[in-house]
Formats: C-alpha cells, structure tokens, sequence
C-alpha cells in the first residue's frame, strides 16, 4: 500500500486488515464493502447490527486516514466513499513516492560508468529505467540532470572525451534561447537525442575496431603456423614438408651452415657440389599462359654463356617466357643469349608485391635469425608494427609440376 511513515497508525501492516484482506461476504469481520441482507426489504436483526457495526467501524478508518493527511491531499477524497476506496485513492497518486528511492536512483546514476562501446545499451537502459522511476513518482528529473550524469559516467578515452565536449557544447547552445535576428533556428536538443547520438557513436567506434589491424596490407605473409611435426624415432630428427621421411641432409654445400637437419636432399636450395647446375625450364607446349622460370646462376660480367658458380649461395632471378608457338619444335628452348640476357638483370624480390623486406609471422621458418636490432615498421594505415628481429628464411618455390626451395633475405620477425 506504499510508505506512510508519516502516519502513526498505519505505520504497521496489521492495522487495516478489513480493507487489505478480509472476505466481503464474512459478516463477522469488518469488510472493505457494506454488508447487504439476505432479503432486502425484510433484513434481519443481525443483519442490521452488522450493517450498523460496519458504518461505525467505517467512519472510524476514516479519521485514522484523514488525521495526518494536509487539506490539499484531503480535497482529492471523496467524503462520500469508503474509506476502502479513500485508500485506493490516495495509493493511486502517492503509492510510488519513496523518499529513500530517490536518493538511491540518484547515487546509482552518479556511480554508473560505460565500460566499453559494447556496453552502451546497458549503459542507456540504466538512465532510461531511472527516469520512468521518477515519472511514476511524479518528480521533474529534468533532461539537463539526465544528460549531464550520462556524459559525466563516459571513459576517459579520446574518442569518448571529444565526443562528450562536442554534445555538451551542442546541447548549451541550443538550450540558449534564439534573438530574432538569428538566421537559423537551432534545434531543441533533448535526453533522448543525446542517447541517439550516443549509440551511433559506439557503433562508429566497434566498425573501427574491426578494421584490420597493423600489418595487415602486408600480401607476403607467412601464414600463422604448421601443426605439431612428427619425429622420425630412428633419427630423431622432425618430420616435415622440406624432410618428410625426417633423415639427415649429407650435401656438403650446408657443411657448416645451421639448416642441415632443416631439409632432405630433394628440398636443399644449395647447389650440389658433384652435380653441374642447369637453368630450370618447362616444357611449355601444352601450357596457354605466361610461367614465371628461375635461374640459380650469378650473372655473367663478359660472356654471353653462362658459368658455373664459385660458391654455394646464388642470387635469384626471374623471368618471364612466354608459350612456345605450335608451329615450333617441340624440344626448342631459348638460346644461350636469351638465358644470359635473364640472368645480367638480376631482380631485388623474387615477388612482384613492391616490398624490399618479408614479414615472417612464425620464428620456425626461419633459417637464419638474430634479434641484435628491433625495428619497428610504419604500416600503410598509419599504425606501427613492432618486429623482434630479422634473418634469413627458406620456403617453397612451386614452378609447374616442381618444387624449389629458395632462401629468402631481408626477413623480419614479428609475432602473428
């Protein structure tokens, strides 16, 4: 029935039970209702003494109502009605004032705080279901109180700090009432705008977050990683697919070098040192586009023909050969100044991606690695991508139905 702790008498539950849970039709209990006789013309002796008992009993709640109440409260009841319905009456207009609850709406809008741009739609119901509170208690909670708690609870962030000067600057300016000589009439700003405003600023800020991240123009990436690799048991050396049968490497190009257990024979990209090295090339008749053929020879200074390379550790470059007329044999293959012409214009990638430096995201690919210097590279979205080191790595060169194992220089690490 609401807090009257103004009122002595009903300050306990029990006071008014005949209007709170007695049975109408129980004669021998006071009711909320006038007790009517069996038979209306003719009611009988305990009839009358009930009916009688109930107006005094009536009357007398009534008093106890009225005692405490102001004569402004007391114009809203009708002397007329029972003090069943004079109860009613005043729990329909006082019932939700509470007193206590005001100051508890109040403090938990202070002390609320927007965590994060997911949170703001909890964050708002907060505020919207406090002033439906002070609605039901008829108290003005104005929108400049409700506007200044939302604001004052956002993070101490940069996005969120110039968007609560922009609306607080916003919302004076048009609660300042306009002159008539002002041009344009500035639009009424309310608590509702400004939680509108509010929710499509945490939305600009999650699309933002799910950009990508720094980093990410780069296209030659290493991927995030290779699964668990086998041990071979007899050896003990990883399997993998630069060493699937996981068997030691015995040419002695990579005497001496920290990759031998790294790859097989099939896989090493050093040159043998009993075996002549020849130009890769395709047979490209049955082809109908454009394949792309390495050399693993330095470029000669004087001659035409090529030679043999003194050291174990080549430049890489590529070309382009276009398909092979069908009209041509078919064992024709380039001549001896096409291939040297290839190898004199040595390229500085062996991928057109524009990029002078590899990012390696996974430290296993790395054949050679040191982390003497950190270096830290401006992405092309204006973010900065710290790397751990740099060094030289391996990877697979596919070429038709062939694989080559290249090494790659200029690598740097950094964790994906």
């Amino acid at each position: 029935m609401g807090k009257y702790n103004h009122i002595v008498e009903l300050m306990s539950t029990d006071e008014y039970l005949s209007c709170a849970r007695t049975d109408p039709n129980n004669f021998s209990e006071y009711a909320s209702v006038m007790p009517s006789p069996a038979t209306a013309r003719s009611p009988t002796a305990a009839e009358k003494l009930a009916m009688m008992e109930w107006i005094k009993e009536d009357a007398q709640m009534k008093g106890i109502i009225c005692r405490k109440l102001s004569l402004v409260v007391q114009g809203l009841l009708d002397k007329s009605s029972t003090a069943h319905d004079q109860w009613n009456t005043l729990a329909m207009h006082f019932a939700c004032l509470d007193m206590s609850l005001q100051f508890e709406l109040c403090a938990q809008l202070f002390a609320e705080k927007l965590k994060d741009a997911d949170n703001v739609s909890c964050y708002i119901s907060v505020f919207e279901h406090a002033r439906w509170c002070f609605t039901e208690m008829a108290i003005t909670f104005t929108d400049d109180k409700a506007v200044f708690l939302l604001l004052q609870g956002l993070p101490q962030t940069p996005e969120w700090i110039i968007f609560k000067c922009m609306t607080i600057t916003m919302y004076s300016s048009s609660s300042t009432p306009t002159t008539s000589s002002s041009a344009t009439a500035t639009v009424k700003m309310t608590f509702t705008t400004v939680a509108a405003s509010l929710s499509e600023e945490a939305n600009c800020i999650q699309g933002e977050w799910k950009l990508n991240g720094p980093g990410s123009e780069y296209t030659n990436v290493t991927g995030p990683g290779i699964p668990d690799s086998k041990v071979n048991p007899k050896t003990g050396i990883c399997m993998h697919k630069s060493n699937p049968k996981g068997i030691a490497h015995d040419n002695p190009a990579c005497v001496g070098l920290p990759c031998p257990l790294t790859h097989d024979h099939e896989h090493c990209f050093q040159l043998l040192q009993s075996h002549t090295p020849l130009f890769i090339f395709l047979s490209l008749s049955s082809l109908r586009k454009e394949v792309s053929v390495a050399a693993t020879t330095d470029a000669p200074s004087n001659s035409l023909s090529p030679s043999l390379p003194t050291s174990h550790t080549t430049d890489l470059a590529c070309a382009i050969i276009h398909k092979i007329d069908e009209d041509s044999p078919a064992n024709s293959l380039p001549s001896e100044e096409n291939i040297a012409c290839i190898i004199h214009y040595t390229m500085s990638t062996i991928l057109n991606s524009s990029m002078t430096l590899t990012i390696i995201t996974n430290h296993k690919f790395f054949w050679t690695f040191s982390n003497d210097s950190h270096v830290t590279m401006k992405t092309a979205n204006h973010g900065r991508l710290p790397t751990l080191g740099h060094g030289e790595c391996i990877a697979d060169l596919k070429i038709g139905g062939r694989t080559c194992c290249i090494q790659l220089t200029n690598c740097l690490h950094t964790p994906g």
